[in-house]
């Protein structure tokens, strides 16, 4: 009988506590990880400059066994809550708003994250260097002993880069700061403040939020 990979499990549990780690506040996920499968009010941004504004329903998760990466892969719209849904696939549109239940907004943008890959990401924030951040719904064990849980995925982009990557949190041995001093290199400043306690939590999002404010 094969012994369960109790290291494997360690090292799951490990990169979904590295990757839920505070940044933000985080979204409720109804029946299979959607996003409760109801309408929300929002603005959908299509690739040909139109603008819909109106009810918009999405999936914003995927589920299935290690379901690494969201497959989110069209939004739903209708202008009124008696118009005639309208599909469209995430190559028709570079991003759409919700407001949430507690009347704050979320912005999710189409993103390649490989030459061919484009997916839907969420916006964590926006600016020189953008941070995206995408929701799975995974299930560990076997059909007679399991359990799920969402866990989260960062991917990070300059204005300047065609495509976003996650390699922050790709390997859970990688140095952080290190990787994170090779990244924001073009920052001198941020790079010396990485590693000093200058920054109250050593988190991307901290690294981010500096980088967009005040280097060039």
């Amino acid at each position: 009988m094969n012994k369960p990979n109790y290291f494997k499990l360690f090292l799951l549990i490990c990169f979904s506590l590295i990757t839920t780690h505070n940044f933000y506040s985080q979204i409720s996920f109804g029946k299979n990880g959607t996003f409760t499968n109801k309408w929300y009010d929002g603005e959908l941004v299509l690739h040909n400059g139109d603008t819909l504004r109106g009810l918009l329903k999405f999936e914003s998760a995927t589920k299935g066994t290690m379901g690494f990466g969201s497959k989110t892969n069209k939004v739903l719209f209708k202008k009124t809550e008696s118009s005639k849904k309208v599909k469209y696939k995430k190559e028709d549109f570079c991003c759409f708003t919700v407001k949430k239940n507690d009347n704050t907004f979320e912005k999710y943008a189409t993103v390649y994250t490989s030459k061919k890959r484009i997916q839907v990401l969420k916006i964590i924030t926006e600016g020189k260097i953008s941070l995206y951040e995408t929701m799975s719904y995974a299930q560990v064990g076997s059909f007679e002993s399991s359990y799920n849980y969402n866990y989260s995925n960062m991917y990070i982009k300059k204005d300047t880069e065609k495509i976003a990557s996650n390699e922050f949190f790709a390997n859970v041995f990688k140095n952080f700061n290190k990787n994170a001093k090779a990244y924001f290199s073009d920052c001198p400043d941020l790079v010396g403040k990485i590693g000093t306690g200058y920054f109250e939590e050593e988190t991307l999002i901290q690294f981010v939020t500096y980088y967009n404010q005040y280097c060039n």
